[in-house]
């Protein structure tokens, strides 16, 4: 991490970026948390179904307190938590990029194709998971 922050110190402001064809790269401007806020608040108001999404944001994240401490403090000694943790996270990376990869590649079809594959395949590997006698 201390590698990666020295390094952000080195790198060339966009304006002065030049690419091989002589374009110059587009100066991205961020926005503020004001005007973050305010764009929820617009997005709410024209679609509120999104409000529908709030549970599983609030779910999404609701089972790590359990699992990360309450199933491994239970389990597993400190260097078994730390092997387990480190599993954990490493399948999450390979998960990520496997699914994007699938979600991302047009050679395999539309989008609706892909969606539909990438939850054929999410949904046999949960309930691989879910059954399996080692678990």
């Amino acid at each position: 991490m201390v590698a990666g922050a020295v390094l952000a110190f080195f790198l060339v402001p966009p304006e002065q970026i030049v690419r091989k064809d002589g374009s110059r790269v587009a100066h991205v401007r961020h926005p503020s948390a004001i005007t973050e806020i305010k764009g929820l608040y617009q997005t709410l108001i024209s679609d509120y179904y999104i409000l529908l999404l709030f549970p599983m944001f609030w779910a999404s994240n609701w089972f790590y307190t359990y699992q990360q401490n309450g199933f491994n403090l239970y389990l597993f000694n400190l260097r078994g938590r730390a092997f387990n943790n480190i599993w954990y996270w490493l399948s999450q990376i390979f998960g990520a990029i496997v699914f994007g990869f699938i979600l991302d590649n047009v050679k395999l079809g539309s989008r609706k194709t892909r969606a539909w594959l990438g939850w054929g395949i999410l949904f046999v590997i949960v309930n691989v998971i879910v059954r399996s006698p080692l678990l």
